[in-house]
């Protein structure tokens, strides 16, 4: 019976650290082409990004590089974020 609630704690802890590489952004304003400003300083220079926001969320897949926007707009590849 241990062995069984060891592995079910390893399958909680898996999907925790899954989730690990996803970051919310709140408040993206495009400042210009391919440069974007999220709340608390967050300059996010992207690649061929043509989304226009103007305060929305989306959240940074760090594993991928990516942003995602919220309304469902294609992904923008990301080339850095800087404070």
């Amino acid at each position: 019976m241990n062995l069984r609630k060891l592995a079910v704690v390893a399958v909680l802890i898996a999907s925790v650290a899954a989730w690990a590489d996803m970051y919310r952004l709140r408040d993206v304003k495009r400042l210009d082409s391919n440069i974007y400003k999220a709340s608390g300083g967050l300059i996010i220079k992207t690649r061929y990004c043509y989304h226009y926001a103007y305060g929305e969320d989306a959240v940074y897949d760090d594993e991928d590089r990516k942003i995602i926007w919220k309304d469902g707009d294609s992904p923008c590849d990301v080339e850095g974020i800087y404070r």
